[in-house]
């Protein structure tokens, strides 16, 4: 065993790295990343168990306070029933982690579950409002590349309902009983983690399906080239405003989108906000300048209404 001291801000191990050894904190703290997800492992966790069986760590981990690790050779599963029945109070200490860690990746798996649902039905739904409200402004709708060939998630997931619940449970019982149970009885515990290894495998296999469909499909809502679902949206709401009743029905189209956006995994948080604020902005010199119409209709306004006019008819016959 080997005492290792790294400072905060440390990068401890990066994704996709060869796992040589699994680290015990001794003390502090370390951050993991996963596909744009974070969580926290404190003392007593073990970093690189969960990723024997593919032999590559599947999160990238860094120190965010100054970190002590204790750590052991270990690169595969024979490896780890050695350290198993050579160190027992390690055992009940790699179960309780694995148990913390599958936890909470199984809740970062239903995330994913639900947003890959609430993405599609999104584009669904939004684009036909968007249809209907255009055609009743007198507006020509337009077309979304690729919104034609997307369809529900159909990939793989071999994550079975029950998973869930026997971790999140087992979770629940604490380190004391964990320790009753597995200390002492190093075939069990290899056993337990063994089982362990295999679900962890599943869920990430599942939750990199669910990532590469929300991949897929946000390019439609926000793309970096500037014309998605937020455009189309954004615009229909500076063209229309206007128009008797379209600020509140486009606003009220908006809304469901910023939410979704805010918070939704595959979705650059910087770029978005740019995005929002020049939406925000033009609505707002939109909504200044009608204002100036309405309380100066000079020649000038009537020409502008003139013009406007002339533009909403050639639109609407293409």
């Amino acid at each position: 065993m080997l005492t290792i001291e790294l400072s905060e801000g440390s990068v401890l191990f990066v994704r996709d790295e060869p796992v040589e050894h699994v680290s015990i904190i001794a003390e502090g703290e370390v951050e993991g990343s996963f596909g744009g997800h974070t969580f926290l492992l404190g003392k007593s966790d073990v970093l690189g168990l969960s990723n024997l069986t593919g032999g590559f760590y599947s999160h990238t981990f860094t120190a965010i306070s100054d970190v002590s690790l204790y750590q052991y050779p270990c690169a595969d599963t024979r490896t780890m029933d050695a350290l198993l029945r050579g160190n027992s109070d390690v055992a009940y200490l790699m179960v309780s982690s694995v148990c913390r860690q599958v936890a909470e990746l199984l809740k970062y798996r239903s995330r994913l579950m639900q947003e890959v649902d609430t993405a599609y039905d999104l584009i669904q739904d939004i684009y036909a409002e968007y249809s209907r409200l255009c055609k009743m402004y007198a507006l020509t709708p337009k077309k979304l590349p690729g919104l034609e060939d997307i369809s529900k998630f159909s990939g793989n997931d071999p994550v079975e309902g029950w998973v869930r619940n026997q971790y999140i449970e087992i979770n629940d019982l604490g380190s004391t009983a964990h320790r009753m149970f597995f200390h002492g009885n190093p075939g069990i515990a290899s056993g337990f983690l063994r089982r362990c290894l295999e679900d962890i495998s599943n869920i990430l296999q599942a939750c990199n399906a669910y990532h590469d469909y929300l991949e897929g499909v946000s390019s439609l809502l926000l793309s970096d080239s500037g014309f998605d679902l937020f455009s189309l949206i954004s615009g229909l709401h500076v063209e229309s405003l206007r128009i008797s009743g379209a600020d509140f029905a486009v606003e009220t189209l908006m809304a469901p989108l910023i939410e979704a956006l805010s918070d939704m995994i595959g979705i650059d948080p910087d770029y978005y906000q740019q995005r929002l604020d020049a939406y925000w902005n033009a609505l707002e010199i939109k909504r200044v300048s009608q204002e100036k119409l309405i309380e100066a209709p000079t020649e000038h306004g009537v020409q502008q209404n003139l013009s406007d006019s002339l533009e909403t008819i050639l639109e609407y016959s293409d």
